[in-house]
């Protein structure tokens, strides 16, 4: 339906993250964060309320810095911060492109946005995931081309209203950002 569910949920898992990260060596957490850390990213960058976000970030800048190396950890914790994360089109639009320009959470975050976020209940969530699918573009073409077109081109045809108008955004955002690139 078109009401936000889980808010809590993903607020107290924010905070478990934290709280493992604080409790823990970094031996003992080290398996788990090849997918922790995407995630925390994710939730940082992609969540709908500002305070799972703001505690994404926190999350993720606890592991940073108890945890150990994270390749461009402290970079990104020093962009993605508590009042930069606040807004949420700047979160979606220029936050998560910063965060994209390092290989390693590119294609995470493209992911998410294409598998989740542009079918996502709330049109605004939706609006913001094609834009930013249109900014990581200018940073892997080739991918967004290869990878994310075919399935929005698949999409644009489904029965629900949701991901037919996300695909429909996705894929205007993206020639329209192809099409610049080429005029470069």
């Amino acid at each position: 339906g078109s009401h936000s569910i889980g808010q809590n949920v993903r607020d107290a898992a924010c905070y478990v993250c934290w709280a493992l990260a604080r409790a823990y060596a970094p031996d003992v957490l080290q398996p788990h964060l090849p997918s922790l850390v995407p995630s925390l990213l994710i939730t940082s960058l992609f969540d709908r309320e500002v305070q799972c976000r703001r505690a994404g970030a926190a999350a993720f800048q606890e592991i940073v810095g108890r945890q150990g190396n994270f390749i461009n950890g402290i970079e990104i914790t020093t962009k993605a911060d508590y009042f930069s994360l606040s807004n949420r089109t700047d979160s979606f639009t220029k936050l998560a492109v910063f965060v994209g320009k390092f290989e390693d959470y590119r294609y995470s975050l493209i992911e998410h946005l294409v598998e989740v976020k542009i079918k996502h209940w709330d049109r605004d969530i939706r609006i913001l995931a094609a834009t930013a699918l249109q900014n990581f573009t200018q940073l892997d073409s080739e991918y967004m081309l290869t990878r994310v077109m075919p399935k929005l081109l698949t999409w644009y045809k489904s029965s629900d209203v949701h991901l037919r108008h996300g695909a429909l955004l996705s894929i205007a955002g993206i020639i329209t950002a192809l099409t610049a690139l080429e005029k470069e």
